[in-house]
């Protein structure tokens, strides 16, 4: 990807003192050329994190409101990339992406040994490196303390700036690495409840004609009711939602300024990303989370239970279109850069900005040739990647969206490979399937690639706080972390296996799989599970089958 300069010939005569002043002067100069780094790396590297944050509500990126100022002033004197995809569309797997510019293929609570992270490269190399974290989730028995000096991570959302304004000061003249992840942007979403204000909830502006075509389709075909009441509650949550989105932006805008009145602006490379977007009722979830709750409970069915309000258990582009902006010393300001890029490659772009080595375990590809040539396209990927546990996503540089499913979303859900042309169709709602068969098996190969080399689930004991904290976001309800039940954590091994072998029932035989999962298994047990997972039709079974048998 890194352009060639083309080597100048060795002279003949050996050169003057003085002529080779001027020939090691000239050999600075081409190198100073060919770089695409700042010639004087920054000595402080912020990458600020926010939670949850749609690309397509932020001002700078088109949004109507103007809830973006201080990001909107950032980009304008550094680089936004428009088409940034995350990696996953919940928090933990994104970040262990993020940290470590790996892809993810499972649900990943834990940062592996073997990877390397950003923060410890950076300590490694004698900065001073702090995270400063409003969810608990990034927690350090999950890996996400690795290499940070300081690391708080259970700071709360809505509270003040201070211990960030204390770090950036005490440590003002020393070189720093600076993680901040603000949460404020999560649902649910109620600045004013926190001392913040609320500019659109309350507002009364209508939505978008065509998201009211969509709803109006949605309500036939599903025969839902409660229209009118689902669209005031869906305005009022997405004008929240904007509140929250301004309030974030209100700290953001302290921190930045925390680094020009401590004179550090000139010297300083700030990153702004975010781990994955939110549904905001766009389409309907799949049958788990609100909307199972509402079937379980015997509700009526409606807009706001039935459609996906939050994140984690699809990859739909209102969930993985995020925010990226780059602002450094060196960097041309004001540049848009429209090639699809990935949370991955944060990691590379970043030390790439400070001249420091990339670790060989990174799989994403720094963006400062973009940032340089936005119309350079060698070296990148020709489609960007994104994870779940049901389905993943292809998006090629020219726009071709592949949502492509899971073994397990074939077997919870019976999903089937979906393709959209994001140019034409940005909300992705006319699958082109029938037209497009070629494209999707290439895509299809693609996905399955990446997600035969990601990252795999690394199993984690998870405390009763930490269930806590999950059911709290939603998380556990809506199938987007793995819990197994009480009945099946009774069942005995042989019960489990023969509930396998009887069951008609594609995730109940999964469930079971997984019950498996950190049990001890007898010569006489393995043999029946290799019975088993020799007539197994579902390929989500037969790998969890199989995975048994491998230990």
């Amino acid at each position: 990807m890194k352009r060639a300069c083309a080597p100048r010939s060795r002279p003949r005569t050996r050169p003057t003192p003085g002529s080779r002043r001027w020939l090691d002067l000239l050999v600075l100069l081409l190198l100073a050329a060919c770089s695409r780094s700042p010639l004087v790396p920054p000595r402080h590297v912020l990458l600020l994190v926010i939670d949850t944050q749609r690309a397509d509500h932020l001002s700078c990126y088109g949004y109507h409101r103007p809830t973006s100022p201080a990001l909107d002033a950032l980009a304008k004197e550094g680089v936004l990339f428009r088409r940034a995809v995350s990696q996953a569309s919940w928090t933990v797997p994104s970040m262990v992406s993020m940290m470590t510019s790996g892809y993810v293929a499972e649900e990943v609570m834990r940062i592996p040994d073997e990877k390397s992270t950003l923060a410890e490269v950076f300590k490694v190399h004698g900065w001073h490196t702090g995270a400063f974290i409003c969810n608990d989730l990034l927690a350090p028995e999950n890996g996400f303390q690795r290499g940070f000096d300081t690391f708080e991570w259970h700071l709360e959302p809505y509270k003040s700036n201070q211990p960030i304004l204390d770090w950036i000061h005490a440590n003002r003249k020393e070189p720093t690495f600076t993680y901040v992840h603000l949460n404020e942007v999560h649902d649910p979403y109620d600045p004013e409840a926190h001392g913040g204000k609320a500019r659109w909830r309350n507002v009364k502006e209508g939505l978008p004609p065509e998201r009211l075509r969509t709803y109006d389709e949605i309500t036939e075909k599903l025969h839902l009711v409660e229209k009118e009441a689902s669209l005031r509650t869906i305005e009022a949550e997405i004008g929240g939602y904007d509140d929250d989105v301004a309030y974030s932006d209100a700290r953001i805008r302290e921190i930045l300024d925390a680094y020009k009145s401590e004179g550090l602006w000139d010297s300083t490379a700030v990153v702004i990303a975010a781990d994955h977007g939110e549904g905001l009722w766009t389409r309907v979830q799949f049958p788990e989370g609100t909307r199972k709750k509402a079937m379980d409970a015997g509700k009526p069915a409606t807009l706001v239970n039935t459609l996906q309000q939050t994140h984690g258990s699809q990859v739909a582009i209102e969930l993985v279109h995020v925010p990226l902006i780059v602002r450094a010393p060196g960097l041309r300001p004001g540049t848009v850069v429209d090639a699809r890029v990935e949370n991955v490659d944060i990691l590379p772009t970043i030390l790439e900005l400070c001249r420091l080595p990339v670790p060989k375990s990174a799989e994403g590809t720094s963006l400062l040739a973009l940032a340089d040539d936005p119309g350079e396209k060698n070296g990148f990927e020709e489609a960007v990647f994104s994870y779940t546990r049901f389905n993943c996503s292809v998006i090629t540089q020219d726009g071709m969206q592949l949502i492509h499913p899971t073994p397990r979303g074939e077997c919870d859900f019976a999903l089937a490979d979906e393709i959209y042309d994001l140019n034409r169709d940005p909300e992705a709602r006319t699958n082109l399937l029938a037209s497009r068969r070629e494209l999707v098996q290439r895509l299809a190969r693609i996905a399955d690639k990446r997600v035969k080399a990601g990252i795999k689930g690394i199993p984690v004991k998870l405390t009763p706080a930490q269930v806590s904290r999950l059911q709290s976001l939603g998380y556990i309800d809506a199938g987007v972390v793995d819990v197994i039940s009480e009945q099946l954590a009774a069942e005995s091994i042989d019960e489990l296996i023969e509930g396998i072998r009887k069951s008609t029932d594609c995730l109940v035989r999964l469930q079971r799989v997984r019950a498996l999962k950190d049990r001890s298994l007898s010569d006489e047990q393995r043999a029946a599970i290799r019975a088993i997972a020799e007539k197994e039709i579902s390929s989500a079974v037969k790998e969890g089958l199989e995975a048994l048998l491998s230990r």
